[in-house]
């Protein structure tokens, strides 16, 4: 049996402590069936690098007006498209 793939989506804008801080906390749990897309809404306090940092994340560029339902959606297309 194929174990069920996870998706986490993350949107994101001018958070990047609390980006880390959540970032850091699901390293240690995800495994090999797990993706993590990041959705930035166009920040401008260095998230938008830091998440392009991390190898294990899908990175996603979005822009201020998508707001927490676009980035989620966005974020939701690219894990489908991740699979």
């Amino acid at each position: 049996m194929t174990p069920p793939r996870v998706a986490i989506v993350i949107p994101t804008f001018n958070s990047l402590s609390a980006t880390k801080d959540c970032l850091e906390s699901i390293e240690w749990a995800r495994h090999t069936h797990t993706s993590v897309v990041v959705v930035d809404s166009g920040s401008i306090d260095g998230t938008r690098e830091y998440v392009k940092s991390v190898p294990w994340v899908s990175a996603v560029d979005g822009s201020p007006d998508m707001w927490w339902a676009g980035a989620t959606n966005a974020g939701c297309i690219r894990a489908g498209a991740d699979q």
